[in-house]
């Protein structure tokens, strides 16, 4: 008997991280949660985040933060939307330490704004894709 050989082929796994929240849904509710799954054919989670989009007014952007020269507290945001409005961010002037209260007040999740100002501790600017909430104005972006 021949051993199984597996040299023929590499196999690689690649792990991306996905984020876990739970909805609870009424008993009552059940019947129609699976027939929209049915029907529409996709997954519940997909299917909520498409029903959010729509409810909720968003915008795929970039979020760019620089330092105004090397190792200053002195920064420089702009936001850069994605997709049909596509234009350049006005820049907004900002201290180190009022950035993630900045980043926030402009619809930018907590997580991400902080996850931006630790990798701005090592760098002398950060680049991040996010969505940002309806906070943001069309004034901010010059088309």
């Amino acid at each position: 008997m021949k051993p199984n050989r597996l040299d023929k082929y590499t196999y690689t796994w690649k792990y991306a991280y996905m984020a876990n929240k739970t909805l609870y849904v009424r008993e009552s509710d059940l019947p129609l949660w699976d027939l929209a799954q049915a029907k529409l054919g996709q997954n519940m989670s997909a299917l909520f985040a498409e029903f959010l989009r729509e409810k909720v007014q968003t915008m795929n952007a970039y979020v760019h933060v620089l330092r105004s020269f090397p190792n200053s507290l002195d920064l420089v945001v702009m936001f850069a939307p994605v997709g049909p409005r596509v234009g350049r961010g006005s820049p907004h002037y900002v201290r180190e330490q009022q950035l993630v209260a900045f980043l926030e007040t402009n619809g930018v999740a907590q997580y991400v704004a902080t996850k931006i100002a630790a990798a701005l501790k090592n760098a002398q600017s950060v680049q991040e894709l996010t969505v940002l909430g309806s906070l943001c104005t069309a004034h901010d972006f010059a088309v």
